[in-house]
């Protein structure tokens, strides 16, 4: 479809629909006049596939408990291996509402209080809260800049990590806001050295799908065809991708077994509600029948 097209069709006018984008400016910012130049979401409609099988799920019109089905963690490997290269065994993955929620969640199931937490800024503020909000050392290690691109500085990284004896390191590919996309060797040596250090991986890679010209998304469970994927979560989610925020279902994916037993064990604790039916109804339909969106929209970027 023809970007013009693309827009005619889907763009929708969200202005007073309760849209934290649009109407909560003057709440959240002070200004109701502001522009929103918002990352978050967009003013297109989700894949028709989407509303059709949201549609399906409202006439049933009964609500109640529900499981996530099979069909849905096969729609996550097959999107994965099909975009991405990576093909997650089921039994590796997890559901949270958000990638936020979880960072927050496995910075508490994994680290202490006072434990050192490393991320590399300039980076989304939430990597900043989860850490900061959960009593634990917030580490920064700022990217080299030159010229428009940003860059990793290895030596100042293993450093902040030595001196401070980090215990985890939220990675951010791609990354948000400097706009980079890793490198495979740039990611493996973060990893070599995350695993030297014992330094738990945690790879936020919710702009998976939304990567341009000649770059290529390496999910980082992938990296030295896979040596460093027991020392790796992944979080990722379709809600960047196909405009599914409040959907709340994101994927995370844990490799080692003893960690999914750690997140387990936590969750049944902390987090124990059953799954938003609806955002699991809306995340398989997108990854099923949304390709030919996805492809349109990315022309329209």
């Amino acid at each position: 479809m023809e970007v013009k097209d693309f827009c005619k069709k889907y763009y929708v006018d969200r202005m007073g629909t309760d849209s934290l984008k649009w109407d909560a400016l003057d709440v959240r910012f002070g200004n109701p006049g502001l522009i929103s130049m918002w990352v978050a979401d967009m003013e297109f409609r989700a894949p028709e596939c989407v509303i059709e099988a949201l549609h399906k799920r409202v006439d049933h019109g009964i609500y109640g408990y529900s499981f996530i089905p099979d069909s849905y963690f096969q729609a996550v490997i097959d999107w994965e291996s099909s975009h991405h290269g990576y093909k997650p065994e089921k039994e590796w993955l997890r559901v949270s509402p958000g990638v936020v929620s979880a960072l927050y969640w496995m910075v508490n199931m994994y680290t202490k209080e006072e434990d050192s937490i490393l991320i590399m800024t300039p980076v989304y503020y939430p990597f900043h809260n989860c850490v900061k909000d959960s009593n634990r050392k917030l580490i920064t290690c700022d990217l080299n800049y030159d010229k428009g691109v940003y860059t990793v500085d290895f030596e100042a990284f293993e450093k902040k990590i030595v001196d401070n004896h980090v215990k985890m390191y939220i990675m951010c590919s791609p990354h948000n806001p400097a706009g980079r996309v890793w490198k495979e060797e740039e990611l493996e040596k973060m990893l070599e050295i995350c695993a030297r250090h014992n330094v738990l991986v945690i790879s936020d890679e919710i702009h998976q799908d939304l990567v341009f010209s000649e770059h290529k998304q390496i999910p980082a469970a992938t990296v030295a065809n896979g040596k460093y994927a027991d020392n790796i979560i992944t979080a990722f989610a379709a809600s960047k991708t196909f405009n599914l925020a409040t959907c709340l279902t994101s994927t995370i994916v844990i490799k080692n077994k003893e960690l999914r037993e750690i997140w387990d064990k936590f969750t049944n604790v902390f987090h124990n509600v059953e799954v938003n039916i609806f955002g699991i109804t809306a995340v398989e339909a997108a990854l099923r029948g949304g390709n030919e969106w996805y492809e349109d929209l990315k022309k329209v970027i």
